[in-house]
């Protein structure tokens, strides 16, 4: 110990040289260990903060819908590849449209119009022979009467003049050797294919050559160059001019042929699909490749399918990255270094700005440990990101079901509104940064935290907890519907976000109800919540003490009435007086019989014991109610009351009745100059409590109101005035005590609650209308039906009469009055010696 402990005379030379200097020296101030352990304790917050929020964050940030608007701006910091399934369906589609379909060549046309006109020279030569020896009109018209009666359901145009022309102007032996030239030539067009250009899905321009897939009579595919109906026209009429044949026979053979020219390509979609089919399976897939910053995304512009197809890809090549396998990137650094900026701000708004806080390091371990475990969901919340992948409709909704309201309406309800909002900025801040660093979803979460604190203003019932809950959804979710609105989503995905923020809401307040009592029991915090259940009456503490100590009972709901106005008065909290102000005395229940309150036979048990001991069992209340207190599981708040409502003052009665039976006992001088013997010294420590001093404002309001109701019952008339000087003179006699010295009540608070204490014993202590007696009645009625000259004089008589009786009663009146001014012959408790004044201050007892 000695090696420890400074001698004095170092710390004199030590204390010296601090008056000298100013300061201490600069190693010393480092290595004190208040700072120190705040050094500590910042840095292992900001590690825990980091490890929750940041340790093993994608770089890529949070998903993104189509069409959305991108937040941040996502840079591949590491080289990847990927096979591109949106840009190898599109080659695929590419390829598909460019690949021609399959069409069969069919010769059916061909063959019936080849029947026909076999049958049709057939018929020419038959009428050649007929019309050889006729004259010319009655050829011509043998001629007309052939075509018109010539297969007239064949649906092929047969015209009477090309008839004529090829009649005379080939010859007959040469006819049919012509004729099947002509359909060798059409037989040929025929093969090679003839499409329609009325087709909208060959249609390549009128005259055009075009290379289809066709089946040929072979049964083989290949690729031809098919001609159009006009193309084949032209052909034909072409090859029938370079026939050996007069000019006007081959244009009359031209019109004859032309009627058997006809489409001949039909459709094959088996065939077309198996080709396509076999094309694609030839496909490779495309590989993209993405270097070393280069840019995915970019902010503020809509995101398309192939840029979210290159985001997820690289997601995949993060997780796959064994060097990033421990988290340690760039992303973390940079997170690490706003993660202390936003502490060492939090901790300059504490020390400067939060007087709450900064005297409290209680509220602020609850401060963070409700923060950690907040950010703690949050980041569960987003680790759900892989469920997205199973159902990409949840990226919509990720963001909106962080319970970011949790933390500082659970802050709010327990340690103020203060508080609250200042853990909704660190939570929104850090919930932002998870999400990409997103103002509009800092913003969103800050203002609908911001509505659920206000409405948990001084919040006493529990399920208003739940209604704020439900409000702060209701809030976020107009917010949503309008980024919504503005970012063109479809209207499920707004309905869909809107109703996860309201069921989150709802959530977030039953889980605040629910872990209110846990953290009330862990950092021994108790709300108006807590509080107001413990007005109720049939408190098994109260019912007790209604049985066991009625007159304790009825003082303590007096106190709590005074103390609960004062409190309001001065901006305390009226509910905290009133339950501390029911409780304050339970320990009287385990002696009632020894404060006069309870003495209801009239025996005092004071009077069989000495003033010391008498001190000691009025004492011993306090003791004996923080042990009730504590076996009942009452708040600390209520057990610091109940140490704090006697302060160290004294108990005056018994002090003064000691010293007056020392004055008594003491030896007398045996001669004239000889010193008197002490037998026993009177020490005023144990005549006073044992305290300690009030220390918070409603510990001192009920600390007043608990001797201003005591000192009032012996007021012999209650007046204004006489109230007035009752309060000034306990409050005096309180404040030379020194009673008030560990409290932080200002003067104009201690005026506030005397003008609230004056307002509310006028009105407790206020007199009745004495009410006649029967007889008194009957006397009044029968004077009034006499007659009315016998009422004067009967008037003045009774004024004779009753002359005396005023003047025997003021004795009586005068005799009370000493009664309640003078001590009682039994010592009265310390209940009734409160009004009295301190010795040192020269003032008489009530």
């Amino acid at each position: 110990m000695g090696i420890l402990r400074k001698s004095k005379k170092e710390r004199v030379v030590e204390s010296r040289r601090k008056r000298k200097t100013g300061k201490e020296p600069l190693a010393r101030q480092l290595l004190n260990p208040g700072r120190m352990l705040f050094v500590l304790s910042f840095l292992g917050l900001t590690a825990l903060v980091t490890l929750i929020c940041f340790f093993g964050l994608s770089p890529a940030g949070p998903r993104n819908l189509p069409n959305q608007v991108a937040r941040i701006r996502v840079v591949a910091e590491i080289p990847f590849s990927y096979e591109s399934e949106i840009l190898t369906n599109q080659l695929i589609e590419e390829r598909r449209r460019r690949l021609p379909p399959v069409y069969k060549l069919t010769l059916s046309s061909y063959r019936r119009f080849e029947t026909y006109i076999d049958k049709l020279q057939e018929g020419l030569d038959g009428l050649e022979v007929n019309t050889n020896e006729t004259g010319a009109a009655e050829r011509m018209s043998e001629i007309r009467a052939f075509a018109r009666n010539f297969e007239p359901d064949s649906g092929y145009n047969l015209n009477s003049e090309n008839i004529a022309i090829i009649l005379n102007e080939i010859e007959s032996e040469k006819r049919p050797e012509v004729i099947r030239e002509g359909i060798l030539i059409l037989r040929e067009i025929y093969r090679e294919g003839v499409y329609d250009s009325n087709n909208q899905d060959i249609n390549v321009g009128s005259g055009s050559l075009l290379r289809l897939n066709i089946i040929t009579e072979a049964g083989e595919l290949a690729q031809v160059e098919v001609q159009s109906e006009e193309d084949a026209l032209r052909f034909l009429r072409i090859n029938m001019s370079a026939l050996d044949i007069p000019r006007e026979a081959s244009s009359a053979l031209f019109h004859l042929l032309r009627n058997g020219l006809a489409p001949n390509l039909e459709f094959d979609p088996a065939k077309t699909e198996e080709l396509r089919l076999k094309v694609e399976s030839e496909i490779n897939p495309v590989v993209v490749k993405v270097i070393e910053g280069q840019t995915i995304i970019e902010p503020d512009t809509k995101v398309r399918p192939l840029e979210l197809e290159q985001l997820a890809a690289y997601r995949q090549s993060l997780k796959a990255d064994k060097e990033r396998s421990l988290g340690f990137d760039p992303l973390l650094w940079e997170r690490l270094l706003m993660t202390i900026g936003i502490l060492i701000s939090a901790a300059i708004y504490i020390n400067v700005g939060s007087r709450q806080l900064r005297r409290h390091r209680q509220r602020i371990l609850l401060s963070v440990t409700v923060m950690l475990v907040n950010l703690t969901l949050l980041r569960l919340t987003t680790e759900l990101d892989f469920l997205a992948d199973t159902k990409p409709s949840l990226t919509a909704l990720l963001p909106f079901m962080a319970p970011t309201a949790l933390g500082p309406i659970l802050a709010a309800v327990l340690i103020g509104t203060g508080p609250g909002i200042f853990l909704a900025v660190l939570v929104s801040l850090f919930h932002a940064l998870m999400q990409g660093n997103s103002m509009t979803l800092l913003m969103v979460s800050f203002l609908s935290t911001l509505l659920g604190i206000y409405y948990c203003h001084n919040v006493q019932v529990r399920a208003r907890v739940v209604q704020a809950g439900a409000l702060t959804g209701l809030s976020m979710a107009v917010c949503i519907f309008f980024m919504g609105l503005h970012a063109a989503f479809d209207v499920s995905v707004i309905l869909e976000q809107m109703g996860v923020a309201i069921v989150i809401g709802v959530v977030t307040g039953i889980v605040v109800v629910g872990i209110l009592p846990f953290f009330e029991n862990l950092f021994k915090f108790t709300t108006d919540i807590s509080l107001l259940e413990l007005t109720d009456f049939n408190h098994p503490l109260l019912r007790r003490m209604q049985v066991t100590a009625p007159g304790t009972y009825h003082h303590s709901l007096m106190v709590a009435n005074l103390s609960e106005n004062a409190a309001a008065e001065i901006g305390a909290n009226p509910l905290v007086c009133r339950v501390c102000s029911l409780f304050h005395d339970i320990g009287k229940m385990q002696k009632p019989d020894y404060f006069t309150e309870n003495q209801r036979e009239g025996f005092n048990p004071h009077i069989l014991h000495n003033p010391s001991m008498s001190a000691l069992v009025i004492k011993s209340h306090v003791k004996e109610g923080v042990q009730l207190a504590r076996q009942y599981k009452l708040p600390q708040i209520i057990i610091d009351a109940i140490k704090e409502h006697h302060g160290t003052t004294l108990i005056q009665y018994f002090y003064y009745k000691a010293l007056k039976q020392k004055e008594s006992s003491n030896t007398p001088s045996i001669f004239p100059g000889a010193p008197r013997v002490e037998i026993d010294k009177v020490n005023e420590s144990t005549y006073r409590y044992e305290g300690p001093k009030p220390q918070f404002k409603e510990s001192a309001v009920i600390f007043f109101a608990d001797s201003i109701e005591a000192a009032s019952r012996c007021l012999p008339k209650v007046t204004p005035q006489a109230i007035d000087e009752l309060l000034d003179r306990i409050f005096r006699s309180r404040l030379d005590d020194h009673q008030l010295s560990e409290c932080a009540l200002t003067f104009e608070e201690v005026e506030n609650i005397k003008k609230s204490f004056s307002f509310t014993l006028l009105n407790m202590l206020h007199s009745r209308v004495e009410y006649p007696s029967p007889e008194e009645q009957q006397k009044a009625v029968g004077r009034a039906g006499s007659k009315s000259g016998n009422g004067g004089r009967k008037s003045a008589a009774k004024k004779k009469k009753d002359a005396p009786k005023e003047s025997s009663t003021a004795p009586a009146q005068a005799q009370a009055q000493a009664q309640t001014v003078t001590p009682p012959t039994t010592p009265p408790t310390h209940a009734a010696a409160k009004e009295k004044a301190t010795p040192h201050s020269g003032s008489q007892p009530v």
